[in-house]
């Protein structure tokens, strides 16, 4: 059985509906279920978000559905160069030592690690 079809039906979702939302006619859906045509990108992306897969399992290149972990795994010594590294603050500049350069690698990994999984 077709991928998008499958996917349509474990879901409960009427082709109308898919066919809607991907702002085709639910001829042009049931041709892909049927394999007479083949989506183009854009839709088969669409596909995948809205059925929460991937591009790679709608096409058979992978029997996997799920989707692979967005988050970056964590870095144990961050890529931060800190050579002759010093901070200034309102009081004047500081010269940091290593278990404070250390401390802000850490919450500048932290906020990487964030906006990674807001991607």
């Amino acid at each position: 059985m077709n991928r998008i079809k499958y996917l349509r039906m474990e879901k409960g979702v009427k082709q109308a509906e898919l066919a809607k939302y991907l702002n085709v006619a639910p001829n042009t859906l049931s041709n892909w279920e049927n394999d007479n045509f083949e989506p183009d990108f854009s839709r088969l992306k669409k596909i995948a978000e809205y059925f929460n897969t991937t591009t790679d399992y709608i096409i058979g290149k992978t029997d996997d559905p799920t989707l692979p972990n967005k988050k970056a795994p964590p870095n144990p010594e961050p890529d931060i160069k800190w050579g002759d590294f010093s901070i200034s603050f309102y009081g004047g500049k500081k010269n940091l030592t290593q278990k404070q350069k250390d401390k802000i690698a850490k919450i500048v990994q932290s906020v990487i690690e964030e906006f990674a999984d807001e991607d």
